[in-house]
């Protein structure tokens, strides 16, 4: 094979690993939600509207297509993101 076709399975490969582990961290975000009941409600507002379009009780493959619809129409990956401010912890 050429070096460019071989960069390309390589890239592909890639991409495959990236999906498989998209979709294990949905699995373990569902079973969160499910185990300790996390509503939209008990997170930040600006998660709310994003979560709000994100059916975690669906399959992953499912589920990723109406995520990506939604960053396809209204947003971007990147503004997806949540910061999360470190708590001071209190030595005394």
């Amino acid at each position: 094979m050429t070096d460019k076709v071989d960069e390309f399975i390589d890239e592909w490969n890639g991409f495959l690993k990236g999906v498989a582990m998209a979709e294990d961290h949905w699995f373990k975000m569902k079973k969160l939600r499910e185990t300790y009941l996390l509503r939209p409600d008990k997170f930040p507002e600006r998660c709310q509207k994003i979560f709000s379009r994100v059916s975690f009780r669906s399959r992953f493959t499912v589920g990723i297509i109406r995520f990506l619809e939604y960053l396809e129409k209204y947003t971007t990956i990147n503004e997806c993101f949540i910061k999360v401010e470190k708590k001071e912890v209190d030595d005394g």
